[in-house]
């Protein structure tokens, strides 16, 4: 789960966010829209250790931002069942 922000700090809704796996396995979303959680966004994701690949993209899937590694259940998140991750515009 996280959000993405604006360069101001707001909150940004109807941004596209995508994972893929280290087999392939492929996810989209859209950061929400409604006034408790604007600008947040989640994939669900099972309690199996795996690697993650997050991007913020375009409605055709191309990357507008850095790709962020994220070990699920691996190496220093071996405890944590979730991740909070916060995108903010740099311009």
């Amino acid at each position: 789960m996280g959000q993405v922000l604006n360069a101001s700090g707001a909150p940004v809704a109807g941004v596209r966010v995508a994972y893929v796996d280290q087999w392939g396995n492929r996810e989209r979303t859209t950061t929400k829209s409604a006034a408790a959680d604007y600008g947040n966004y989640d994939f669900p994701i099972s309690a199996r250790s795996r690697d993650f690949y997050i991007t913020v993209v375009d409605d055709a899937g191309n990357p507008l931002s850095e790709t962020i590694f994220i070990q699920h259940r691996r190496g220093v998140s071996n405890n944590y069942s979730c991740h909070h991750l916060v995108w903010i515009a740099a311009r």
